[in-house]
């Protein structure tokens, strides 16, 4: 499949909803009240959410998995872009270029806190390409990267043999930590698939040292994106210094890469569904999952919080 065609591919998803043209404002009043009716059924019945949320990023997770072979893959978020061009450039090794829009949005959050000589713990820690960042350009003591999927993990302590870098398979809502034990916990394009927010949250407080930092960022739709930062300002243990509406910097690093990750998907895949399947979830220039990012059917956030003293 040509580069024209692939393109047009992603243009043309199949599906009612995907296929259908509506004005801007209809489009976000019909997502609107889709959110409103989630709410009334959630409410009504709490334990569906967390069944679906569970169950669907297992499913969808354990696909992309199952067709990534090799070292493919090494970061899974959306990356960042700086819209200030005056903005001094992320000096990089040559071997991290390929991935520079994704390492970006590490950089965006932990470019906040000097991580020189503190534990740090990722949740949500995917192929491990950020936990390798941050160990080798931070330079933390200890890095340590958990995640839900043993295929992930098995992955990371396989690929990484980096001194004060180590993976172990956890759960983000019951994290095998001491209390205190953690100087700083970064979560990224994550917390979206975690069941109950609010339990996260207390996981995240009760093993970060006192004036310890939570580096976070992630994205959903206004309304979801309104309910975590209800519960983050309402954190009892959890101070939140900045928040920080980075949508405009994704939809920046989204086009920008665009033309880059077609060319590896065309490399890396020849089965015309596998490529489809990756140019979305890649969220390509003049895809459905680009087009909510850039119309704000969806927002992406950033926050720093810091872990309070309760005496």
């Amino acid at each position: 499949m040509k580069l024209g065609q692939l393109e047009a591919e992603v243009k043309s998803r199949k599906g009612f909803w995907m296929n259908i043209k509506l004005p801007r404002k209809l489009r976000q009043a019909l997502l609107s009240i889709k959110d409103i009716f989630r709410l009334i059924i959630y409410s009504v019945f709490p334990r569906l959410e967390d069944i679906r949320k569970r169950r669907g990023w297992r499913r969808h997770y354990d696909r992309i998995f199952g067709e990534v072979q090799d070292d493919f893959l090494t970061f899974m978020n959306w990356g960042y872009a700086p819209l200030d061009k005056q903005q001094e450039v992320l000096h990089l090794e040559p071997e991290d270029e390929p991935w520079r829009s994704s390492i970006q949005l590490y950089h965006h959050l932990t470019s906040q806190v000097d991580l020189r000589g503190l534990k740090v713990l990722e949740v949500g820690c995917g192929r491990g390409g950020g936990c390798n960042f941050i160990r080798r350009y931070s330079k933390p003591s200890q890095m340590i990267g958990v995640d839900l999927m043993k295929a992930n993990i098995e992955f990371c302590s396989n690929k990484y043999a980096i001194d004060g870098l180590s993976f172990r398979q956890a759960d983000a809502e019951a994290l095998p930590f001491d209390d205190g034990s953690i100087d700083v916990v970064v979560n990224i394009e994550s917390s979206h698939c975690y069941p109950d927010l609010d339990r996260f949250y207390r996981e995240v407080a009760r093993v970060l040292r006192i004036g310890g930092f939570f580096l976070y960022a992630d994205f959903g739709s206004e309304w979801e994106m309104a309910k975590l930062k209800h519960i983050l300002n309402n954190h009892y243990e959890l101070s939140l210094i900045r928040t920080q509406d980075i949508t405009a910097n994704v939809v920046e690093a989204l086009r920008n890469c665009s033309a880059q990750k077609k060319k590896m998907l065309l490399k890396e895949f020849q089965d015309d569904k596998q490529i489809q399947f990756f140019s979305d979830l890649a969220r390509l220039e003049g895809s459905w999952g680009f087009n909510r990012f850039r119309d704000r059917m969806e927002v992406y956030f950033s926050f720093l919080l810091q872990r309070v003293n309760l005496g």
